[in-house]
């Protein structure tokens, strides 16, 4: 299962995937739309932790059908719900 975390910033979003113990991909985007290519419909499921912010169920809404389960995680907070 393909593990995936994702960073939200205010212009940028930061994808990294791990694989046993290991990054296997990094990159920056500059919108949700623009993770297709890694998490659009045509791509393995996968795992993904999403940033804990005001963001956060807008992303996890437009991934939620393409992943298998997708969590909230911040500083006192941890939210899942899972796809």
């Amino acid at each position: 299962m393909r593990r995936v975390a994702l960073d939200l910033g205010n212009r940028k979003i930061s994808y990294c995937e791990v694989s046993e113990g290991r990054v296997i991909q990094r990159l920056t985007v500059s919108s949700v739309a623009t993770l297709e290519t890694e998490l659009g419909p045509k791509q393995a499921p996968a795992v993904v932790a999403i940033e804990a912010c005001r963001e956060a169920w807008h992303v996890h809404d437009v991934l939620a059908p393409r992943c298998i389960s997708t969590h909230s995680v911040g500083a006192g907070t941890e939210r899942a719900r899972l796809a």
